[in-house]
């Protein structure tokens, strides 16, 4: 842009003394056309010569950030291989870990004082919890590498959202949480969506609203239509919310927002791997929050019918 304003510039000044419009100068006029166009065409050749100096720099420019890209993406993907080997050779030993404390448990409490029982309990506790952390860190260096694998099909908000408040309802009854299913309507909504990947998010919106609440409060989850092609599947808590100043992280990796994070377990994962999973499922995912009352984290999925009466 700048080289054409230039270029027009000299054309004008060239027009305007060959028409005898700018004021008389020490030149000869006979000498002054020549002279303008020795200097215009001067001027075009600075102007070309600058215009290839750019364009050799900018070409090393996007080389060296082409290089630079492929680094960072050999570094990512490096970084994904040794998280995928260490996790899986992780969950071996803590698998066997945990049938072994489980097989103790059922067939020593004959042999097994009141204490050594529940030392072995506590043993299954923290197995089951490092085996979840393991597997987060797992299904986040899977989506980084693109090696997740989705199978799409239509599935029933049914067959989705009893079994997931059914695996939340001990840690709910622990702390007088109460579970609240507006869902179970009679209608079944069908949605496009990978059956596995989608419990495991809802899954993980359920445990974070149990585990974030105040003791006695409530978790309410609902359905209703987002727009014409999407349903909006809602999980509602009576926590504490997210504090305004934290609201921009987090879905992000590692994430874990707020004073309050310190008194809970866990990886700040979940939310980023939630976020991963509804995107490749050409979903959305977000939330509302107010600080003191509470959150609603949403999830919407491409309707596949509009619905099915249950019978």
């Amino acid at each position: 842009m700048t080289d054409a304003l230039l270029v027009l510039a000299l054309l004008f000044l060239y027009v305007a003394t060959t028409l005898n419009w700018l004021p008389i100068s020490m030149i000869p006029d006979a000498e002054m056309p020549g002279l303008m166009l020795t200097s215009m065409l001067g001027s075009v050749s600075m102007v070309v010569l600058a215009g290839f100096v750019v364009a050799r720099d900018r070409a090393a420019v996007k080389t060296l950030l082409r290089s630079a890209q492929h680094a960072a993406e050999q570094s990512s993907r490096a970084k994904s291989i040794f998280l995928t080997s260490i996790t899986n050779e992780f969950r071996t030993p803590l698998i066997t870990i945990l049938e072994i404390a489980e097989r103790l448990r059922a067939e020593s409490g004959h042999v097994l004082s009141k204490e050594q029982l529940a030392s072995v309990g506590h043993i299954s506790i923290a197995g089951r919890h490092l085996l979840g952390l393991v597997t987060q860190v797992l299904d986040m260096s899977r989506i980084e590498a693109g090696e997740l694998r989705l199978n799409m099909e239509p599935v029933a908000t049914g067959q989705l959202i009893a079994p997931c408040l059914s695996l939340v309802e001990l840690a709910a009854e622990k702390k007088r949480v109460s579970l609240v299913d507006d869902c179970s309507t009679s209608v079944d909504w069908i949605v496009w969506a990978d059956r596995a990947l989608i419990k495991q998010v809802l899954l993980s919106l359920l445990s974070n609203a149990v585990k974030f609440n105040r003791e006695g409060g409530s978790v309410t989850i609902s359905c209703q239509r987002a727009g014409t092609a999407y349903l909006r599947i809602s999980v509602a808590d009576t926590g504490v919310g997210v504090a305004s100043d934290w609201k921009n992280d987090l879905f992000e990796p590692f994430s874990r927002v707020g004073p309050e994070a310190g008194n809970f377990q866990g990886t700040g994962l979940s939310l980023a791997i939630s976020k991963q999973l509804i995107e490749k499922m050409r979903g959305r995912i977000g939330y509302d929050s107010t600080e003191g009352l509470g959150s609603t984290f949403w999830v919407e999925l491409p309707l596949a019918e509009t619905h099915v009466l249950r019978g």
